[in-house]
């Protein structure tokens, strides 16, 4: 009889944990200052935490310099120490080349506190992405993906925009060679 009567204290106690994360996770910090006062006006205070922001590399070969700034981006959303992922196509690795630790590092991004993951096409990506976004843990999430796949639509980045208030986690979708198209993120950049 007793464990009876402790399945709905157990229960109870559960549901006031999980509540507790969300509400902490929806208290986000204020936005992140860029350190150019101009900017930071101009897009209400800075980068707006937990919110869904897109970036577009100007032509194919800014895709590093867009991957730089992102990575910038990123750090400046992350609270203290938080972890960040970045997740890419396969094709990102193969025709942009490899995140350089050592230029993370001088950015101010300890390499050991990201997580890579490498992903085979765009709808394996933007699983994969809406998963991580959900987790509260996180700083913030870069999302890499190559081109107009079919699959990253106005749903999906909805989506991803949701989460990521939901969740508190910055999120940066990277676009190289890809044409703007409707979008749910909060601000759009081309670099």
């Amino acid at each position: 009889m007793t464990d009876l009567m402790d399945a709905p204290c157990a229960l109870r106690k559960a549901i006031v944990r999980i509540e507790d994360r969300q509400t902490a996770a929806s208290a986000s910090p204020g936005p992140a200052s860029l350190g150019h006062a101009p900017i930071d006006a101009a897009i209400g205070g800075g980068l707006a935490r937990g919110r869904l922001h897109e970036l577009f590399a100007a032509t194919p070969e800014d895709g590093g310099s867009a991957a730089g700034f992102a990575a910038m981006l990123a750090r400046l959303a992350a609270p203290g120490d938080a972890p960040l992922v970045w997740l890419r196509q396969q094709d990102a690795e193969r025709q942009g080349g490899q995140l350089h630790a050592p230029g993370l590092a001088e950015i101010g991004i300890d390499p050991a506190r990201l997580l890579l993951i490498l992903l085979p096409d765009p709808v394996a990506l933007l699983r994969a992405a809406a998963d991580v976004v959900r987790c509260t843990e996180l700083g913030a999430a870069v999302i890499e993906l190559w081109r107009n796949p079919r699959a990253l639509d106005l749903t999906a980045s909805r989506r991803l925009a949701l989460a990521a208030e939901a969740s508190g986690v910055t999120t940066l979708l990277l676009r190289v060679e890809a044409e703007p198209a409707p979008s749910a993120a909060q601000t759009r950049w081309s670099i």
